[in-house]
This record gives structure tokens, sequence and C-alpha cells, in this order.
């Protein structure tokens, strides 16, 4: 889990966390990036969890085969930015992997990466639905 938490971090640079922190109306950099290791957590805990569930895992080894792959890390920048698309849009539905992920328990999340941050509590919300892509990127690397 740390070497996934190392690699998702060396994704979200600070070039990448002001561009979020730009997407998100953010006035502090320092916000956003505590609240993306949060979230960065808080979603390689629920990945963890669900490829351990056996009737749960093989969804989650599915959606990586099928709908995410580590292309949009190659240009992280412009894909967050809205500049360049990806092959398969499903690698972005940063909405759909928060819902798989979490479920009815991402209020609670939102909830917990305020707590950790700072950063309100409708940011934090919208900030794991686009760093969720990023993490899924790094698992199917």
């Amino acid at each position: 889990m740390a070497n996934l938490m190392n690699e998702v971090a060396r994704h979200l640079s600070n070039e990448v966390i002001t561009q979020l922190s730009k997407q998100l109306g953010a006035q502090d950099p320092n916000q956003v990036k505590r609240a993306s290791q949060g979230v960065s957590e808080l979603l390689l805990n629920a990945i963890s969890r669900n490829a351990n569930n056996p009737q749960s895992g093989g969804g989650i080894y599915g959606a990586i085969k099928k709908d995410h792959d580590e292309g949009i890390l190659g240009d992280l920048m412009h894909v967050l930015g809205g500049r360049k698309q990806v092959n398969n849009p499903k690698t972005m539905n940063g909405t759909g992997i928060v819902n798989h992920l979490l479920g009815k328990r991402q209020l609670e999340a939102a909830q917990i990466v305020q707590q950790m941050s700072g950063l309100d509590i409708f940011k934090s919300g919208v900030l794991m639905q686009l760093v969720a892509p990023v993490i899924m990127g790094v698992v199917g690397q």
C-alpha cells in the first residue's frame, strides 16, 4: 500500500495540485494537497478492501482491465485541465469510481477529508471525483 501511496503522490505533483486547486476554486493549495493525500488513502483502502472481498474483487479487477489504464498519467495536467481527451471516457468517470468504491459512505469520506485538510466538505467531495481516475490509473499500472 505504501508503494501505491508513493506512486499516487508522485503523480499529484505541486503543478497538478495547483491545477486541482483552480478547478475547485480553493484558495490554499496546501489544503488541497492534504485533502488529496487523504482522498488517496481512503480510495486505496477501499480498493484494497474490495480486492480482498471475493464477491467484489473481480469487479475491481475487471473495471481496471476494461475501463481504466495508466494512460491518463502520461499527460495528467492536460487531461485534468480538459485539454486532452482519454481513449475511454470511463477512465475519467470519477463519480462512478467513487460510487463503486465508497457507495453510501461518500459523505462520511468527504467529512474525513474535510477534517484532515480544512477543505470544505463540498470541495472535498468534488476532489474525490477528480482524484479517483488518477488512483485507478496508478492501480492499473
